[in-house]
């Protein structure tokens, strides 16, 4: 029985060493996967963050072109407006001068 045990102690003094050998590599297998996860998970905000600035910038130049467009069509509204307004006085001052050719001629 003792020789027995001491085969077996014998094995195990065997065996252990090279268990603790592949579970210190496992272990550092994940400690690098954990590394590796934690790095992509800084780099992944670190775009969503970029991607977050880039479209509010996009967002902001859109946003002021459009507020220059609706300036710009508003001034051409007022012009238009002008326009009209002339060509009504126009067309009073030629009916003034037709009346005034009728009551002449």
């Amino acid at each position: 029985m003792k020789e027995g045990m001491e085969a077996h102690l014998s094995l195990l003094s065997l065996v252990v060493p090279k268990l603790q050998t592949v579970v210190q590599q496992q272990t550092d297998k994940i400690d690098q996967m954990v590394y590796r996860m934690k790095r992509d998970r800084n780099q992944i905000k670190e775009w969503g963050d970029q991607i977050k600035e880039d479209l509010r910038d996009q967002i902001k130049q859109q946003t002021d072109q459009i507020k220059q467009d609706r300036d710009q069509i508003n001034q051409q509204g007022d012009q238009i407006k002008q326009q009209e307004d002339q060509i009504k006085r126009l067309e009073d001052q030629i009916k003034q001068e037709r009346y005034l050719i009728k009551q002449q001629g």
